[in-house]
């Protein structure tokens, strides 16, 4: 089984360390490598380690930001109008109107274009997605943000282009997330990055308030690792993997990524908790290994963007890579036939499908461009060897839609 969705960065060793550490409870909540961990992610931001602040989500991050920021109630925060329920439902959840920004067809991204016409005198933050880890027309935002006064949030959950930070002198929040099937993977987990004053003093008080993950639960996540390695490699075994899948889901052993909560359209204080330093260990692991996965990883998109044109990338170390086809569904049958699964983020312009649009402010029109890609993409993994990239490209090729 080849999933793009499911499980797309665990290998044995990260296995193997999650069913160590389910027999070290001492670590699960005490350690250093949660603090040596802040210093690093700092690091790759350049930020300090005193501006990296921890939750067990990225949307719990951004709830707490947007607390910190005291935007005041009524307020509008522009998004991308191509995006998760987990940037809007913080928003939402703090009384503020999200205001959708349509998106450019080669990134994904907001359409600095379209930005000024939404800004109104109740408009305080502009939220840049960095989609599928790819860079967006940053300075035109960041200009745009400047001239009204917006305070500038970027979404970094996708994954992200660590030089693009480099002698940056524009001052961000940055959004990172570790879920499941982000480009580093700890499960859950996330993080805000600040820059000094009382916004960081409120978001390390922030931080230090929230509730710890009980055991139980912690449990649940530590095992998540191995069983969605079992699930795979067994999943075209007479339909073994499948099985597992669906009683390990449906018992509640595996803690879904998206709530039935935040699936109807509302805030989930569930994930609202502390990052425990078990999850931390996990993804120092993944970290250890981010330079040679993201050079197979950008080996990967090479070769993609060789055989597959009018794509929407450049040649970046993405963790998915996006390609609109003709008729989705006949190309999911089809790849399904080999034991592939592409991943559709996203099936509509704020995801997941089945989300009631009006419950997020979302009116039908409102991005036009996003409606579009939305009916479209499919996404491709990249943490794979070239071999397996070629046996993609041209069960890709008969499909692909190409925009002039």
């Amino acid at each position: 089984m080849l999933s793009v969705e499911f499980a797309p960065n665990e290998g044995i060793d990260d296995a193997l360390l999650s069913l160590s550490l389910l027999m070290q409870p001492w670590r699960w909540y005490k350690g250093e490598e949660k603090e040596t961990l802040r210093k690093k992610i700092g690091l790759m931001l350049q930020a300090k380690k005193e501006d990296v602040h921890f939750f067990l989500s990225g949307r719990a991050g951004l709830f707490h930001l947007l607390k910190c920021l005291d935007v005041p109630e009524g307020s509008e925060v522009i998004v991308t109008g191509y995006t998760c329920e987990a940037v809007v439902l913080p928003v939402l959840a703090l009384g503020l109107i999200p205001i959708y920004n349509d998106v450019s067809f080669l990134d994904c991204s907001s359409n600095p274009e379209k930005t000024p016409s939404l800004i109104s005198k109740r408009t305080r933050v502009l939220i840049i997605q960095h989609t599928y880890g790819i860079p967006p027309r940053r300075t035109a935002l960041l200009k745009i943000a400047a001239e009204h006064g917006l305070v500038v949030i970027e979404d970094l959950a996708h994954g992200f282009e660590k030089d693009v930070f480099l002698k940056d002198s524009v001052k961000t929040y940055k959004l990172l997330s570790f879920g499941r099937s982000k480009s580093m993977s700890s499960v859950f987990g996330g993080a805000v990055i600040t820059h000094g004053g009382p916004v960081r003093d409120g978001m390390a008080t922030a931080e230090r308030g929230v509730k710890q993950v009980a055991a139980g639960e912690l449990v649940k996540l530590l095992n998540y690792k191995p069983f969605s390695l079992l699930i795979k490699y067994t999943y075209s075994i007479l339909g073994t993997g499948k099985l597992l899948h669906k009683a390990l889901t449906t018992s509640g052993v595996l803690v879904p990524e998206i709530s039935s909560r935040e699936k109807r359209g509302e805030y989930d204080p569930y994930f609202d908790k502390d990052y425990p330093n078990a999850l931390a260990i996990l993804l120092s692991h993944q970290l250890e290994k981010y330079e040679s996965t993201r050079r197979r990883r950008g080996e990967v998109v090479r070769e993609y963007r060789k055989a597959l044109k009018g794509v929407l990338t450049d040649d970046f170390s993405l963790a998915r890579y996006p390609v609109l086809v003709k008729d989705r569904e006949k190309f999911l049958r089809e790849a399904k036939g080999y034991g592939f699964y592409p991943g559709t983020w996203y099936t509509q312009p704020v995801a997941p499908e089945g989300l009631e649009l009006g419950k997020v402010g979302y009116r039908k029109g409102d991005c036009p461009e996003a409606e579009f890609i939305s009916k479209h993409i499919v996404n491709l993994p990249t943490n794979i060897h070239l071999e397996t990239a070629r046996d993609i490209v041209e069960l890709v090729k008969p499909h692909l839609l190409i925009r002039s």
